[in-house]
């Protein structure tokens, strides 16, 4: 694809079409059956291109054979736009097996059925490049079709022109191209981009959540520190992807340059980034270029130091997550002999399963935090890096020549620092300070290493202060304080029969102010943020993990009181009444970190299990922490119990409780909750 059509295609609509190629009888018919078993039909439409052709002409396949070659033209073009605009109304990625060429025995040249429609609708073609002894075999076997014979000479001589040709049009118009000897190795190619062009910026997350926890979970009994390194400016003083552009874009504008400038950092312009380094680099290409551009990259000094010094050191594990190409740094990395041991989360490829945004980057590191308990620190030297920067509990910025770093840093860095983050910077190459050195403090690598191993010595340290919650049963995302002192003093007003009304409300906030306090800032996390200190200086305060991008829900009036204690331990959350599920809105979940339902008593568990499906049709990322004040124990049964079947099949829901509850009694007039809170018993 010439440079001066990428930006319009970048903003078009066009869906994801591949090519399954290959001379006739190489097994493009059976490989769409394999993948047809293989593929979920809601990411991916598949295509016979001859049977398109026969639903669409008068007359069908047959009819179609007796025509001219321009009409054959028109037709095909007719097909090609059915297939598109199929694929487009179903936002789906296509699948046709179609032809090249024809080449009967005898003939002195192929001839060539690739059309201008091709061009424009192919985004990568995969060709089956089978045996031409095995090919021969199974055009004889093959009695569906009427093929002419065919020796394994001619059909070497036919896969080898239209391999040459391919070539041609991957070069020319930037179409993606490989050659595959094995089906199951086209299945797995073809699986791969099917995996990634079908995504969206949630499923995206959840694929990196998955890829993250098979490499932490293997060792995670064995490593209690997590050091998370961006690669581009960090590492290393060098950007891979400016060098990627001016190594592998022929003089014309950077491919990387053009696309963020067209969509900004979004989470299309990551993916269009992986399809359009498909289309412009083959696999022997890109592993060419990644090999160039890794020997303009030079490791600063103190961090290869750094990162040679922590191999050796027991119960620790290095990550870097990178927006950029993840095997770059690999040989980077290789060549300097630190490969072995540190994990690199990156793109440029389909068979990343995945790509990295600096949203990416953000989750894993809250992952490795929160969910895997690991003391996590973050590096990175730009904007796109803030996001992870805050989720750590230590963030160093690293800070190199003002020539080549980010313009818009400080000013977003600064931005972070007033909404919380509280980080230190690395200066290299005598560069002058981000900011000024009060706001954001000068350390030095030594330093870092210094406190990396005083927190090893910290035995049991997390990060994550421990209280005296009760895990229920084996679900270890339900938390209560059954028997504890303070559900005891906190529930006697509630069970009190003679108080109700504004008394029984303040009770109810207590309780949600406690539970805010004891086990939701346990289950989601806390953030440090600067704060002015009475003996006049600047000290640590905390607060709920991303509190502004949170919402609180109180669900009907049960719920209010409760809420609002809540609210009044995270002033910054959004407020939202909602007195069934639909009164939830996306304004109210897009965006948001985590969304707290609160209600005063879960019986059955079906309004709360309304409501996460209501948050789940919007996000199916979001963090959903369920508040209650008492839950009846059936809920939480093992097989049967709502409640529990929720969170075994939601893996970023949790349930918090003042108390558990055996007692099935179900509440009405004077005994309601509701009315109770409100005194309206006379009138129920």
């Amino acid at each position: 694809m010439p440079f001066k059509d990428l930006r319009t295609h970048l903003l078009g609509s066009k869906p994801f079409i591949i090519g399954l190629y290959g001379v006739p009888g190489s097994g493009k018919s059976f490989l769409l059956e394999q993948l047809r078993s293989t593929l979920d039909s809601k990411d991916c439409k598949l295509f016979e291109g001859s049977a398109v052709l026969d639903s669409l002409v008068p007359g069908g396949l047959s009819a179609f054979k007796k025509l001219g070659k321009d009409e054959m033209t028109i037709w095909r073009g007719k097909a090609i736009d059915a297939i598109i605009e199929e694929c487009r109304r179903e936002a789906v990625v296509g699948v046709v097996a179609g032809h090249l060429t024809f080449w009967d025995e005898g003939q002195e040249n192929c001839t060539e059925v690739w059309t201008f429609k091709d061009q424009e609708a192919y985004d990568f073609i995969v060709y089956l490049d089978q045996p031409p002894k095995l090919v021969v075999e199974w055009r004889g076997q093959d009695k569906k079709r009427d093929r002419p014979s065919a020796t394994a000479t001619h059909i070497r001589n036919w896969q080898a022109a239209e391999k040459d040709r391919l070539m041609e049009i991957h070069r020319e118009h930037r179409i993606g191209f490989a050659t595959v000897s094995c089906p199951w190795d086209a299945v797995e190619k073809i699986k791969s981009m099917v995996g990634v062009m079908s995504l969206n910026a949630d499923k995206n997350k959840v694929a990196a959540r998955k890829a993250l926890d098979q490499t932490i979970i293997p060792t995670e009994k064995d490593v209690d520190v997590v050091l998370v390194f961006d690669a581009d400016r960090t590492l290393a003083p060098q950007d891979s992807g400016s060098l990627a552009d001016t190594e592998g874009s022929d003089g014309d504008v950077g491919l990387t340059k053009l696309i963020f400038s067209t969509l900004d950092y979004t989470y299309r312009a990551f993916e269009q980034a992986t399809a359009l380094c498909e289309r412009y680099h083959t696999d022997d290409e890109f592993e060419r270029l990644c090999g160039a551009v890794s020997q303009f990259i030079e490791l600063y000094a103190d961090i290869k130091e750094l990162l040679a010094s922590v191999q050796d050191i027991p119960r620790i594990k290095v990550f870097v997550f990178t927006c950029g190409w993840r095997r770059i740094w690999q040989k980077v990395l290789q060549r300097e002999g630190l490969a072995d041991k540190i994990t690199i989360v990156g793109g440029g490829r389909f068979s990343d399963g995945f790509v990295v945004t600096p949203e990416v980057k953000e989750d894993l590191v809250a992952r490795l935090r929160h969910k895997h308990k690991k003391v996590t620190y973050s590096f990175g030297d730009g904007p796109v890096d803030l996001g992870m920067l805050q989720q750590a509990h230590q963030a160093v910025v690293i800070v190199g020549d003002e020539k080549t770093r980010s313009k818009t840093m400080d000013k977003q860095l600064a931005a972070s620092i007033e909404k919380g983050l509280a980080a230190k910077q690395i200066i290299f190459d005598n560069a002058a300070p981000r900011l000024d050195t009060t706001t954001l403090p000068v350390t030095t690598v030594q330093e870092v290493y210094s406190s990396i191993l005083q927190t090893i010595r910290d035995a049991g340290l997390t990060g994550v202060t421990r209280s005296s919650f009760k895990v229920s049963g084996d679900n270890s995302r339900f938390l209560h304080l059954t028997d504890s002192g303070a559900s005891m003093i906190l529930t006697t007003p509630t069970r009190d029969a003679r108080i109700s009304g504004p008394t029984l409300r303040e009770a109810h906030r207590r309780i949600g102010f406690h539970l805010a306090t004891e086990l939701i800032a346990n289950t989601v996390g806390l953030e440090a943020y600067p704060i002015p200190h009475v003996q006049n200086k600047t000290t640590d305060g905390h607060r709920l993990r991303d509190e502004a991008e949170t919402t609180v829900v109180a669900i009907m009036r049960g719920g209010e009181p409760m809420a609002f204690g809540v609210n009044d331990a995270f002033p910054l959350a959004m407020f939202v009444h909602a007195k069934e599920a639909q009164d939830m809105t996306p304004s109210h979940i897009e965006g948001k970190s985590t969304i707290i339902l609160v209600d005063s008593v879960i019986n059955s568990g079906k309004t709360i299990v309304e409501f996460v499906e209501r948050v789940r049709t919007v996000s199916e990322t979001v963090r959903i922490v369920v508040v209650a004040g008492v839950v009846q124990a059936g809920v939480m049964a093992s097989d049967t119990g709502t409640m529990a079947r929720m969170l075994a099949a939601d893996e970023n829901a949790w349930l918090v409780a003042l108390r558990v509850s055996k007692n099935k009694f179900t509440g009405k007039g004077g005994t309601d909750t509701g009315n109770r809170l409100f005194n309206t018993t006379r009138m129920d």
